[in-house]
């Protein structure tokens, strides 16, 4: 009876079969090429799950796609996958679309990219009777071909460069630490569990090893490519993005400052300069001849995860997760079902389960090894180099705990909320408080290790020659509504405390150790202790995300 039921699906349907097992050879096919470009071993427990948990999800596609039929509706559903592989694969909607901020609208993110397939499903839907066999004949042929050839893979690590200049190794060292998301001492809340805790020990922290501190200092800028560029050329530009631009770098789409005037100014007194950067904002570039080394650690690769201490299940989950979390297709599914779900709770229907986002960058997974190598290499070759390391810290995902443990659940590695890349969502107090526990946590962490490398310095003789510079970007972003155009009626005075303010702290021979409580942006501080010929004035303004290029100037509240 069973083979006449094959044989009768195959007169009927020549395509029946090659549509069930082309989804599974399709998300495997990718998924495989995936681990190994990004240099886990593809036959690891976790990996082997991964398979598993993909092939299934195929053979349930596969099936619904056979149970169609040779009609427009499976060619339609082929259409969509292969649409779905292209994307996770090239980020085709950026290549179409250019770097476009969430900000920007999800209708215009998704809507463009999504338009521009048009055509080519018209093309699948002429060859729907025997496109299930020629699909699956080729993604059959890219897995083994995968499996069996040797692929580029991703690489992360330092790069030694030859030297044109020499180093001037009577010149103090310079280091400095760029702190991604980390709210200043003053902007701290204090209505949060541990908050007052915060506040105190980052105060004691470098007020005991002599720093000036800015306490109430704020960015103008919401985001880490605006802040930073602006901050290091003395300028505060009202047009978004205006001094980087793109680059293509380990498999994706990156940041390159412009031009860097504080790089200029170090170089020309015969600093060398040794960087340590992830692979989302690029400073390397910027030292040009000057760069004797470039270290680049990973942002959202899963060899962050590979020799951490977690469950196996844990660890396939993220893996599988980080593959397609830079999907447009996936992110506008879920950006639908929210829609959906909100509809449905407004009519009193029904309230339909929340899809939970997890956070597959694990960004800050990285950071203590970071700074390990760098107090190293400080150690070894102090005089006449500048150190500048851009570290994901405190920036979420909060994964550490106080004593800088790695939280065991990935469940609890929280973002700083629920679709914290979609700026015009809103959060909940709820989230946002669990959130700020989490962050308090990380922060602590911080604050230990900063510590350590403090020390370090003392013990070297060092820290009383050096130059030492610790700042943010931009603050925790902790917020209920991200004060952005055009949500801003929905932001209070609290989410601007949230948004902008952030660190600044300086030690140098020529800097008074204070604790200051003047309100001003790190922009206007920076130009005036660090760059030298340039001013720049205090308006007291932030300057928002809108929907253009053109950034909309706010009064910061007082905090």
């Amino acid at each position: 009876m069973k083979k006449i039921l094959q044989t009768q699906h195959a007169e009927k349907d020549p395509d029946f079969f090659a549509a069930i097992i082309f989804p599974p050879l399709m998300f495997v096919s990718g998924f495989v090429s995936y681990v190994l470009y990004h240099d886990y071993g593809a036959f690891s427990p976790e990996v082997l799950l991964g398979y598993v948990a993909l092939i299934s999800a195929g053979l349930v596609v596969g099936f619904l796609l056979a149970k169609a039929g040779p009609t427009n509706l499976r060619a339609f559903g082929i259409g969509l996958l292969l649409l779905v592989y292209v994307d996770v694969h090239l980020n085709f909607f950026r290549t179409v679309v250019g770097f476009v901020q969430v900000s920007e609208g999800q209708l215009f993110r998704y809507g463009v990219f999504l338009l521009g397939c048009f055509f080519a499903f018209l093309i699948i839907l002429g060859l729907r009777k025997k496109l299930a066999s020629i699909v699956a004949v080729i993604f059959g042929t890219l897995l083994i071909t995968t499996a069996a050839l040797p692929l580029e893979k991703m690489r992360f690590g330092s790069d030694d460069l030859p030297q044109t200049a020499t180093s001037a190794a009577k010149h103090a060292p310079i280091i400095h630490l760029v702190l991604d998301g980390h709210i200043g001492i003053e902007g701290v809340p204090e209505e949060i569990a541990g908050g007052m805790e915060l506040r105190t020990r980052l105060k004691e922290l470098y007020t005991r090893w002599g720093f000036r501190v800015f306490g109430r200092a704020y960015s103008k800028y919401f985001m880490t490519y605006d802040s930073l560029s602006n901050m290091f050329n003395g300028v505060a530009s009202e047009t978004k993005a205006g001094l980087v631009s793109i680059t293509k770098r380990y498999g994706k789409s990156g940041l390159v400052l412009k031009q860097n005037l504080y790089f200029q100014q170090v170089m020309q007194k015969g600093y060398l300069a040794r960087v340590y950067q992830s692979d989302y904002l690029d400073f390397c570039q910027a030292a040009v001849d000057h760069l004797e080394h470039c270290y680049v650690y990973a942002s959202a690769s899963p060899q962050l995860i590979r020799n951490k201490d977690l469950p196996v299940g844990d660890k396939a989950e993220l893996i599988v997760g980080s593959y397609i979390n830079d999907s447009a297709v996936y992110n506008a599914m879920r950006v639908a079902y929210r829609l959906l779900s909100a509809g449905v709770a407004r009519l009193d229907i029904a309230t339909l389960p929340q899809w939970e986002r997890k956070n597959y960058e694990f960004s800050s997974l990285g950071v203590p090894a970071v700074l390990q190598r760098l107090a190293a290499d400080i150690a070894r070759s102090p005089d006449g180099r500048v150190f500048f390391a851009h570290l994901l810290l405190p920036h979420g995902p909060y994964v550490w705990d106080k004593q800088c443990q790695l939280r065991a659940d990935s469940d609890t590695w929280l973002s700083r909320r629920h679709e914290h890349e979609n700026l015009l969502t809103r959060s909940s107090p709820d989230y946002r408080e669990s959130a700020y526990r989490g962050y308090f946590e990380q922060a602590h962490c911080l604050v230990s290790l900063l510590d350590d490398l403090f020390a370090s310095l003392d013990r070297q003789q060092l820290l009383d020659k050096a130059t030492v510079i610790v700042h943010g970007d931009h603050g925790s972003r902790i917020t209920l509504a991200d004060p952005v155009d055009p949500a801003i009626s929905s932001a209070n005075a609290r989410d601007f405390v949230d948004s902008f303010s952030t660190l600044l702290a300086i030690r140098s021979p020529s800097t008074i150790p204070a604790y200051d409580g003047d309100m001003r942006s790190i922009q206007s501080l920076f130009a005036q202790y660090v760059l030298q010929g340039t001013a720049l004035e205090e308006d007291g303004n932030v300057l928002l995300q809108t929907m253009g290029n053109a950034l909309l100037p706010a009064s910061m509240p007082q905090f």
